[in-house]
């Protein structure tokens, strides 16, 4: 199998449409367009199907998803480990990192720049445990920052501390009661609460905002945090970024 193709799938997977896909890969359409088809004929299926102007997957298309990320990955690693990357010089890493947790890792990238220019770093943010766990599972990150425990007995996880999680009352109310506020949005979530949706977790930024406008700011629990990764070697770039988080200019900062 063409991993091209593997690489041209995911691209319109991730964006759902060729034309998209084609502008981040730079690629021509036309091209874009033959190589699915390619890969769908030697697969003996097809992998997606039109949906007004976007393309969804087929259910042979979602089974593909998670091997052509993985296959990918594997490859990204053992050419970093054979490949200009080992001094540092190239290549690229990409770390999910839970939204509450997002501040702490300013400090250690900020670092690695320093060392490592040439080595881009994409962070992914997650909403919840489970979407930083499908990152790295997936392949899609190979390295993850989230909150413990982690519910997928495949993936190495060390703890790195623990942060206070506050917890943000609408102005005016005195119970707490069940945090109501969840949102994919988190610059959204103090609004919510300032309208008077209900309390809601927040992050110390957040609650700084939220307290500005009224709301009644409780302290709620420490909950740990760590980093995960799948079994196996890591590449140069997480290996050297690891040792940042781990050490001085680490995101323990966050710990109380």
């Amino acid at each position: 199998m063409d991993l091209r193709r593997l690489e041209h799938f995911l691209a319109v997977a991730d964006h759902g449409t060729v034309t998209a896909a084609a502008l981040a890969l730079h690629v021509a359409q036309p091209a874009l367009s033959q190589s699915i088809k390619s890969l769908e004929r030697d697969l003996g299926v097809e992998l997606f199907e039109r949906r007004g102007r976007r393309l969804a997957l087929t259910p042979d298309g979602k089974a593909l998803l998670d091997p052509a990320r993985r296959v990918l990955a594997d490859l990204a690693a053992a050419r970093a480990a054979v490949g200009g990357v080992i001094g540092l010089s190239a290549g690229r890493l990409d770390v999910a990192v839970h939204d509450g947790l997002a501040a702490g890792l300013a400090g250690p990238l900020a670092a690695f720049h320093r060392r490592h220019s040439a080595v881009p770093v994409r962070v992914h943010t997650g909403r919840d445990e489970d979407e930083i766990v499908r990152y790295v599972v997936d392949g899609r990150c190979e390295l993850g920052i989230g909150y413990l425990p982690v519910r997928h007995p495949g993936l190495a996880v060390r703890e790195l501390g623990t942060q206070e999680l506050l917890l943000a009352l609408p102005p005016g109310a005195t119970d707490a009661g069940e945090p109501q506020v969840r949102c994919g949005h988190p610059d959204a979530v103090v609004p919510l609460v300032l309208a008077g949706g209900g309390p809601a977790l927040v992050s110390a930024r957040q609650a700084v905002a939220a307290e500005r406008g009224g709301a009644t700011i409780r302290k709620d629990h420490m909950r740990p945090f760590g980093l995960l990764h799948r079994p196996g070697q890591l590449s140069p770039a997480a290996r050297r970024l690891t040792r940042i988080i781990y050490g001085p200019d680490g995101i323990r900062s966050l710990s109380s």
